[in-house]
């Protein structure tokens, strides 16, 4: 019996090791194209000059469900964390939605300085919308990353 238990589980174990859990290298796209990504990837924004680093660190969405009736519009908030070569790391917080004390907002447009160099993050969309119904889909936000060149 005892024969049998040990392949076994080296069975069990290289089955937990399949291609589909690895991590894929960081996404790269370039300047002013629009991406999406999910909380905890990392993107990498390409160009000519400094490269910049975005990792989608939270995304709180308490925005009213369009199947619901709401006193407060909510909002839905995003931190990302940015860093290149030049800097460590620095945290960016974003609002779509009722973010007071700002008027109510479907885009959030930030002008971030990150290791000396001026960049442009537009925060396009934060999906799913919410709805009463859960909905299994992983929320995801669409940005924009652009060099501010003022």
């Amino acid at each position: 019996m005892i024969n049998y238990l040990y392949p076994m589980l080296l069975v069990l174990l290289l089955w937990q090791c399949n291609d589909k859990d690895i991590e894929p290298h960081n996404k790269q796209v370039n300047f002013g194209e629009t991406f999406t990504f999910k909380q905890g990837e990392e993107v990498v924004i390409v160009g000519e000059g400094e490269d910049l680093l975005l990792q989608l660190y939270s995304i709180n969405d308490s925005r009213c469900p369009t199947d619901a009736i709401c006193v407060w519009l909510g909002n839905a908030t995003v931190i990302l964390k940015a860093s290149n070569t030049q800097e460590k790391e620095k945290e960016l917080q974003m609002c779509i939605g009722d973010c007071r004390p700002e008027p109510a907002r479907t885009k959030h447009i930030l002008s971030a300085i990150v290791g000396g160099v001026d960049y442009k993050i537009t925060l396009k969309e934060v999906s799913p919308y919410p709805a009463l119904k859960e909905s299994n889909q992983v929320k995801q936000v669409k940005l924009v990353v652009e060099r501010d060149s003022q």
